[in-house]
């Protein structure tokens, strides 16, 4: 990163006087019903496989009705795609198939790959189910185990829902 890009990226000030309040929920593991709300930004995290190297990797966010009706945020981590190619066999392939849910202009299951034309901002707003883990480093925080189709019947969280969690999802 050179000083310029350095100079825009530097964070904000703290007030350490403000008054605290303690936010978020315990999450147990499960399966939710969710609604995926989009990637955050790619950053190189240590690698989990490789001491010593790292990998790029992006959040997959997505967020869920928990149990008393309330939602939530999640994420698990991805990789993203390369330069616009995407293995379908990679964790962003895997998503990417479940949020398409058979739809053609997502989807071509054929050739069991992305539709001609579909771009990552497509599959914002779609429904899917999260298996939810506790686990990483930090064995009491919740995340993304894995994604699975969406069962009919459930709630999913709302536009309107996904808003209040801070996500624009369109609707």
């Amino acid at each position: 990163m050179n000083n310029q890009q350095t100079q825009q990226r530097q964070p904000p000030k703290i007030d350490m006087d403000v008054p605290l309040t303690t936010v978020g929920t315990d999450i147990p593991e499960g399966t939710y019903p969710g609604t995926f709300t989009g990637f955050g930004e790619a950053k190189y995290l240590d690698s989990g496989f490789k001491p010593g190297e790292v990998q790029l990797r992006m959040p997959a966010e997505v967020a869920i009705r928990l149990k008393d009706g309330s939602c939530e945020p999640v994420d698990g981590l991805v990789g993203p795609p390369d330069g616009g190619k995407m293995n379908r066999k990679s964790n962003l392939g895997k998503l990417l198939k479940v949020l398409a849910n058979g739809d053609p202009k997502l989807w071509d299951k054929e050739r069991d790959a992305l539709a001609a034309g579909a771009k990552l901002s497509d599959f914002k707003g779609r429904p899917c189910m999260v298996a939810i883990k506790l686990g990483g480093k930090n064995k009491d925080f919740p995340t993304i185990g894995g994604y699975m189709a969406p069962v009919d019947g459930l709630k999913y969280p709302t536009a309107e829902e996904c808003a209040k969690l801070g996500s624009d999802v369109p609707f």
